[in-house]
């Protein structure tokens, strides 16, 4: 089962690849295509203005990237685009690191001084016998 969003990116991809050129459709497995149309929503419709900026889905950006890479590219280009992929991920995590550097979830919590000696008592443990812990039950039904 698929989300509803890959569903609907799958649309679109789909919808891409029918305007492709037939050497660019050969390239692609057809089992990918069949995946592709039979997981793609049955509810959703695309349809761009033709005079508009095609506007797309991240997710089926993210579609049209991987049959890219897969079944597309050359070895140098599939080399050059994975390089690309590293160095854009580098660049998002180092973006996000700025964003959210100066929040409480990256600040050390300072430990006091109590709390330290906390933390180095030994955990008193009590281990009761199976039976034990039965007499006990047992005691306990009586004083009531």
């Amino acid at each position: 089962m698929v989300s509803v969003e890959y569903s609907e990116a799958m649309v679109e991809a789909i919808y891409i690849l029918k305007n492709s050129s037939e050497d660019v459709i050969s390239k692609i497995p057809l089992n990918v295509i069949k995946f592709l149309k039979k997981n793609s929503s049955k509810t959703y419709v695309f349809e761009p203005d033709i005079n508009e900026e095609l506007i797309l889905k991240p997710k089926t950006k993210a579609i049209l990237a991987a049959i890219y890479r897969d079944y597309l590219c050359t070895a140098e280009e599939k080399i050059d685009y994975n390089k690309k992929l590293l160095e854009n991920e580098r660049i998002l995590q180092e973006k996000l690191f700025e964003e959210f550097k100066d929040k409480e979830i990256f600040k050390k919590k300072e430990i006091t001084k109590e709390e330290k000696e906390l933390s180095q008592l030994p955990a008193k443990v009590e281990s009761k016998s199976f039976i034990s812990k039965i007499i006990n039950k047992i005691k306990n039904l009586f004083r009531k």
